[in-house]
């Protein structure tokens, strides 16, 4: 302990050769100035000395100084003549007052009021517990050394005891410095964790068998500037959310997790914004069973690859019987599965709807850049609109956009393969249901669309660019395709346009253009309105015709190359809109079945040989009478 100076009632001031200075004066300004300023007769400043003070019968005074003043004093005799003057006097330090300010109540002696009208006075100790900051406890929860900002010691039992003093929510900040734990933190609500520029909770190498943030059915929790890594290796996710309400992450990077960077099951209104989810064993999030959840500007880079482990099953977010979820202006790239991938599973029985994706980039997701994916019915009602893939490899699933489920539409989407032409189908929906493709592209794929096994699915203002083999194949029914430009980039002596096989029932296509394939549109005796197409730079025909029932086919206002507009051939033939069937050859037709009316023009004409023939008697081949020479 420090020593004091002793103080003394009274103050008595003398002269050499005089001694005390009776009726003497002492007059006290600010230090360094002229300006009066006053002292006390007593410890509580309840009465104020006279300036000067007028010094009694023995020389003395009583004398108290304001604490926040230095003083200059001067001394002079009764007959005004001045004795001395002293500059920067303060007052005693009181008693103690280290000691007080030093122990672990002094904040608590120290006052505080902001600046501005209607501040109110506060103690320091107050004003500083509006933040907690981890360093504060100690790293093993009871005494001892503090949290461990250099990541040496294990901090856990010292962070859990920070949360833990903040029951009824409030701030924990970390400031620069890398945090080691080895166990869940488990959270309060209405906490807010904050973290400086440089802070870091670090996963402790081995551990596997531990999330790092874990919370259950509690509201209002707030991450910012948050930084997680974990150790790489295959294990729990980094955090951990159970029916949770109102929770936002904002400018977070969680990496190396061992499963998911963020796993979040019934929760309400999470909200992950600006956020940097790379480089997690399995997926950046995974929700289910979420309402009302956003992903807004963030970032899912190479997950299924930590740099320690590698999985088969990297994703940027996966979402699973969700409603309402919202994923704007993200970027996902690299993901070792799936971009984004949106699903139900056989024996689900809740829905999976209202996804909306809007604005988005996807590069090179090794599986496919987004899948909806129905197996229970319960997949319905999403949105796709300006988004924009590219790719530099072939999607192992075999598509970039994988549709399934009911009531999805896709809006100004853009699918891009740069190098080769890419072996897979740019867009593929299948076994779904009232779907709607509107102002898309595909550029450089064998396939642009396929709608195997789909009703009910709308394609509208599509421009499939430097498109090999097949623009669109389509096993479904109700598909109406229109307004749409197929231009031809591969290589193929056979790639059509449009192949319309095997159809469940009719389908439509209406007002679209074919450049540059061997056959603009292929189709068998199925179920199909053809108007207002246009074939051109065609190696083949426009239009080709497989079987022998043409009563299902509607055909009109197209324009087809002047070369070879219809085809037949031993396998083949088309029809008129008079629903008989058309054809050329150099002779009579001697296979195939054939009605009455039905009639052959001469392929090869000359002077004396038939211009036509026309089928008198149905059959096979049936009976051709000419209808005259040349």
């Amino acid at each position: 302990m420090t020593a004091v100076i002793a103080t003394s009632p009274k103050f008595q001031f003398s002269a050499p050769g005089v001694g005390p200075l009776i009726n003497g004066t002492l007059t006290t300004y600010v230090a360094g100035t002229t300006t009066p300023t006053t002292t006390w007769q007593d410890r509580a400043q309840a009465t104020a000395n006279t300036n000067p003070i007028v010094l009694d019968g023995n020389g003395e005074c009583l004398l108290w100084l304001d604490p926040l003043v230095t003083y200059k004093f001067v001394l002079a005799n009764a007959e005004g003549t001045q004795q001395w003057s002293v500059d920067n006097i303060s007052g005693a330090e009181p008693a103690g007052l280290r000691e007080a300010l030093a122990a672990s109540g002094g904040s608590a002696l120290v006052g505080f009021i902001q600046a501005g009208t209607g501040a109110v006075s506060r103690t320091m100790q107050d004003k500083d517990r509006e933040i907690v900051s981890v360093t504060d406890f100690a790293a093993n929860g009871v005494s001892g050394a503090r949290v461990d900002p250099t990541g040496v010691l294990d901090s856990t039992l010292g962070i859990q005891a920070a949360i833990s003093s903040l029951s009824s929510g409030g701030i924990l900040y970390f400031p620069p410095g890398t945090y080691t734990v080895s166990a869940a933190l488990n959270l309060v609500s209405n906490l807010t964790m904050e973290f400086a520029g440089g802070a870091k909770l670090k996963h402790a190498a081995g551990i596997t068998t531990e999330y790092i943030l874990r919370a259950a059915t509690k509201d209002n929790l707030v991450f910012r500037d948050m930084v997680i890594e974990g150790n790489g290796a295959f294990g729990l996710s980094a955090v951990y959310l159970t029916s949770c309400n109102n929770v936002l992450f904002d400018n977070c990077t969680i990496t190396k997790s061992g499963s998911m960077a963020i796993y979040h099951d019934t929760c309400t209104f999470v909200k992950v914004q600006n956020c940097d989810l790379s480089n997690n064993y399995f997926y950046g999030v995974d929700e289910r069973n979420g309402t009302g959840n956003k992903y807004i500007d963030n970032r899912f880079f190479q997950n299924g690859i930590t740099g320690v482990a590698t999985s088969t099953g990297g994703r940027g977010i996966n979402i699973w019987k969700s409603i309402d979820t919202y994923v704007a202006g993200c970027r996902f790239a690299g993901n070792n599965e799936y971009g984004f991938r949106l699903y139900s599973e056989a024996a689900d029985t809740a829905d999976n709807r209202g996804c909306r994706i809007s604005d988005c980039y996807f590069r090179d997701n090794v599986g496919g850049d987004i899948v909806v994916y129905n197996e229970s019915d319960q997949v319905s009602r999403h949105t796709i609109s300006g988004c924009i893939i590219e790719t530099t490899t072939n999607a192992t699933l075999g598509a970039q956009i994988t549709l399934q489920g009911d009531n999805t539409h896709v809006v100004n989407t853009h699918v891009y393969k740069s190098g080769t032409i890419g072996t897979g189908t740019a867009f593929l929906c299948f076994e779904a249901n009232q779907i709607s493709l509107i102002g898309c592209s595909a550029t450089n794929f064998s396939e642009a669309c396929s709608f195997g096994s789909s009703t009910n699915v709308v394609v509208d203002s599509f421009l499939g660019d430097t498109v090999a083999v097949v623009s669109l194949t389509t096993t479904g029914s109700g598909i109406r395709v229109k307004n749409s430009h197929f231009i031809h980039g591969g290589v193929g002596a056979s790639d059509v346009a449009i192949t319309n096989f095997n159809a469940a029932g009719k389908n439509y296509y209406e007002g679209n253009i074919f450049d540059g394939f061997h056959t603009g549109i292929y189709i068998a005796d199925e179920a199909v309105a053809i108007f207002r197409n246009t074939s051109i730079n065609s190696g083949f025909t426009g239009l080709r015709i497989s079987g022998n029932d043409f009563s299902l086919l509607e055909c009109g206002g197209n324009s087809w190359d002047s070369t070879t507009p219809w085809e037949l051939s031993a396998l083949d033939k088309t029809v008129s809109v008079y629903d008989k069937a058309v054809t050329s050859y150099v002779a009579a037709p001697v296979s195939l079945s054939w009605a009455v009316g039905d009639r052959c023009y001469n392929s090869a004409p000359a002077v004396g040989f038939p211009k036509s023939w026309v089928c008198t008697v149905a059959g096979t081949p049936g009976t051709w009478v000419s209808e005259g020479d040349l």
